[in-house]
């Protein structure tokens, strides 16, 4: 089992992987951390080339992202975490691919465990929101946290191809930056018994409270994570358009 956690953008989103890492460590979780990137991002420069081999607690994966034209759209930002997860899949072992602002704060390594071997898995978004272009209604979960709990590699070579599929099957209805979430809902549905939900808590939403001691990874989902990360570049209220560049619409 690796942690993965994907990362793209320009040098500024670097101190938000760097505050992922710091309180990933004071989680205790032991896991080895992969961060998945693109070309070009800066690394924490702690962090080596991912050997599949290897023993470091601290690895980055970097894709070509260019070669994947048919999942990124201009200026549709999460395109690219669809893009990096999909290919790192087919390198990694067994998995969580995490946000960068999906925060370990209790180590979450006996919930982990007693997962079952699934190809997949999502949890519950905090909004419900219905995808357009489908056939019945199907649930839209949250892709800040997905599961890969397969090494096999025809099931992560089928996880992509349906990634892609799906991608652009749904992509005409639903031509906004929540494609990728989207997408990965859909496929969910489609595995049937070999995908699953996640627990709330491993990829927790403010909107069900703060109070709840039960989460391990709580994710601090939309503008307010800017407010406590140290270093950043930028000090305006629209932080992650500006910081997404081009990327974000």
């Amino acid at each position: 089992m690796v942690i993965g956690v994907s990362y793209f953008g320009n040098k500024a989103f670097l101190p938000l992987v760097n505050t992922w890492l710091d309180v990933y460590k004071r989680s205790g979780c032991k896991y080895r951390v992969v961060i998945i990137t693109d070309l070009d991002a800066i690394v924490p420069p702690d962090s080596v080339p991912y050997d599949v081999n290897g023993t470091k607690a601290l690895s980055h994966l970097r894709i070509d992202v260019s070669l994947y034209p048919e999942i990124i759209r201009k200026k549709k930002a999460f395109d690219m975490q669809g893009a990096l997860s999909t290919q790192a899949i087919q390198i990694l072992p067994r998995c969580l691919i995490v946000d960068a602002d999906a925060f370990f704060v209790k180590d979450p390594t006996p919930l982990i465990e007693s997962l079952p071997h699934a190809v997949f898995g999502m949890t519950e978004d905090p909004v419900t929101r219905g995808i357009k272009g489908c056939t019945g209604t199907i649930t839209e979960y949250n892709a800040g946290v997905l599961y890969y709990g397969t090494d096999s590699r025809e099931d992560r070579l089928e996880l992509a191809k349906l990634y892609r599929d799906t991608f652009n099957e749904l992509r005409p209805a639903n031509d906004n930056i929540m494609l990728e979430q989207i997408t990965w809902s859909v496929v969910l549905h489609k595995l049937k018994a070999r995908g699953f939900q996640l627990p709330r808590a491993l990829n927790w939403s403010r909107m069900w409270g703060k109070n709840n001691a039960d989460y391990s990874v709580f994710h601090e989902h939309g503008p307010d994570k800017w407010n406590f990360i140290q270093g950043l570049e930028l000090n305006s209220i629209d932080k992650p358009k500006s910081l997404y560049r081009d990327y974000y619409n």
